[in-house]
């Protein structure tokens, strides 16, 4: 009977002190435990999100690689050369169309030789006619 004397032998101590720590045990796994969802929850919300930005990504490069893809063809095909559109009347086409039209030629005929608008050798010639009335 040497518990009554010394507390700290006594069975029900024992089994207090031991059924104190248990319970420190228990809240300590149930913390630890609720610590590593709480981690595996953000590390999924984390994954997630960069899963979704890969695949932006890879949306992005496919585009890119389409582009390319385009503009590797066009630039293997040879563009048409258009003909060369002559612009306005210099002053050498405006001096052979006047030559032309003394020599008795229509204006669509000037035109065609020329490769020049009829409605450019038909201003040019009306000016001409004008200049010539105001002399």
């Amino acid at each position: 009977m040497d518990w009554f004397r010394n507390p700290m032998i006594h069975p029900v101590t024992q089994y207090a002190l031991l059924g104190a720590a248990m319970t420190v045990c228990l809240y300590l796994f149930i913390s630890v435990k609720a610590e590593i969802q709480a981690l595996r929850r953000r590390w999924r919300r984390h994954e997630d999100a960069t899963n979704f930005s890969f695949a932006e990504v890879r949306a992005a490069l496919t585009d890119v690689r389409t582009a390319m893809t385009e503009l590797e063809q066009r630039a293997q095909t040879p563009a048409p050369v258009p003909a060369l559109p002559s612009g306005s009347i210099n002053m050498t086409k405006r001096s052979q169309v006047l030559r032309m039209a003394k020599r008795g030629e229509r204006a669509e005929q000037i035109a065609a030789t020329l490769r020049v608008p009829q409605n450019e050798v038909d201003l040019l010639l009306k000016v001409q006619r004008a200049v010539l009335r105001v002399m």
